[in-house]
């Protein structure tokens, strides 16, 4: 079904989210191609042309070269790399048990509990599915990940959106639902670092007004986790939060370059209480067997000498990113992270500027309605600790020029957002 609206809510606005659909359906929706690639309509061929301009050899290490890839989540460029064991060394699968990589979690995180799940998304879907009943409520950020939303609506018909940010309409909300209903739980699920604009959450007032209303916090840390903060620790740790969020859910895939994801809390008898639904229902996700090598093995990277200077290189070509993409008058937002969220504006236009970022050698992904209001297409560049400063000034320049040339095409040149 076409959507004709953004999916803008009230503070206690409890109608349905226009985010109904999920899956290919939910990509044919939006009028995306199905399959892996996100891109937005025509990005199938964007990448091929993307493919092409940097041909089958290794990504270029000069600046004055073409090809880089700004459309894959690889912040501290692990996958570039051969994968390793625990041990820096090859082992059986079987080798690295659950609870040695459950315990390094444990002590990164500052939480004592810890589950491993097949992935970010079935942490989230199994956390919601073993927590909640039918009329228990969700409380969500306007702009929740896609597979936060889905993880809400399979275990809930009682969700709730709250504005982007605003910790106290959320309060409000909160304040609402229990005056109405004193016994049902509550479940709020937010991010650390939203990739639509690169903004973060005030995770402290949030936890304080969760404990005022006996809510639950749950953080998605899928974005920044490994990539930011002191140790990698992200928003957790630059915002004075370890160990002191409900819960938190994370995938291994952006800085582990491992598959995989996990759930961690506070609370004992949260996870018993998911370990539970998990035996009656295997196929949730939430109890799997590993294996757990490469992801132990990603940890310690992501928390060695060696991470600190990924990390220190990251911030380097985030920084160098961002002031090219100014320079050339280019809208970008938030704040610096390793995505870089550029507007455009017309959704043509954006879908234009990824198959002309191709072109040039520079895969982009593109961020449309339902995922972002409409008319607020914006181009996401994910940042890898392998982009050298130089290419991504390079980049910057050739971005925009892709963007201004996506507007001509498009007859939007009059509103454009960006400009050489």
């Amino acid at each position: 079904m076409p959507f004709s609206t953004p999916p803008v809510r009230d503070e206690g606005a409890t109608a349905p989210s226009p985010f109904t659909l999920s899956g290919d359906d939910w990509r044919v929706a939006a009028g995306r191609p199905t399959g892996d690639w996100t891109g937005g309509r025509g990005a199938v061929t964007a990448f091929g042309l993307y493919k092409r301009a940097i041909g089958a050899g290794p990504r270029p290490v000069n600046a004055t070269e073409v090809g880089l890839d700004f459309a894959t989540a690889d912040h501290l460029g692990w996958r570039a790399q051969p994968a390793l064991t625990s041990d820096d060394e090859p082992a059986p699968a079987s080798r690295v048990p659950s609870g040695a990589l459950c315990t390094e979690l444990s002590e990164w995180l500052r939480l004592p509990h810890v589950q491993l799940c097949a992935s970010g998304s079935a942490a989230a879907t199994g956390l919601a599915g073993g927590l909640l009943r039918a009329d228990d409520h969700v409380v969500l950020d306007e702009q929740i990940h896609k597979h936060l939303y889905e993880a809400a609506v399979a275990a809930t018909q009682q969700v709730h959106f709250s504005r982007h940010l605003d910790v106290e309409a959320m309060g409000r909300l909160m304040q609402q639902l229990r005056q109405h209903d004193h016994h049902r739980r509550i479940l709020v699920m937010t991010e650390a670092l939203f990739t639509t604009d690169a903004q973060t959450t005030d995770l402290s007032s949030l936890q304080a007004a969760c404990r005022q209303y006996h809510a639950w916090l749950c953080v998605s840390v899928a974005s920044d986790l490994g990539a930011l903060g002191p140790g990698g620790a992200g928003q957790l740790a630059l915002q004075d939060m370890l160990g002191k969020v409900d819960l938190v859910v994370g995938s291994f895939g952006p800085t582990l370059a491992s598959p995989g994801g996990f759930l961690a809390t506070r609370h004992r008898e949260l996870l018993d209480q998911l370990s539970w639904y998990a035996a009656a229902n295997p196929a949730c996700g939430l109890a799997c067997s590993g294996p757990w090598d490469e992801a132990l093995a990603g940890l310690r990277r992501v928390r060695s000498a060696e991470g600190d200077s990924r990390r220190r290189r990251l911030a380097a070509a985030i920084a160098a990113l961002r002031a090219g993409l100014v320079a050339h008058g280019c809208n970008i937002l938030g704040k610096a992270a390793p995505v870089v969220p550029l507007l455009v504006g017309r959704e043509d236009a954006g879908r234009m500027a990824v198959r002309l970022c191709a072109e040039r050698g520079f895969a982009v992904r593109l961020l449309e309605h339902p995922e972002v209001p409409m008319g607020a297409a914006r181009l996401l560049l994910q940042v890898s600790a392998l982009h050298e400063p130089e290419q991504c000034v390079l980049a910057a320049a050739r971005i925009a020029e892709a963007i201004i040339e996506a507007e001509e095409r498009c007859g939007t040149s009059g509103s454009a957002l960006c400009r050489l």
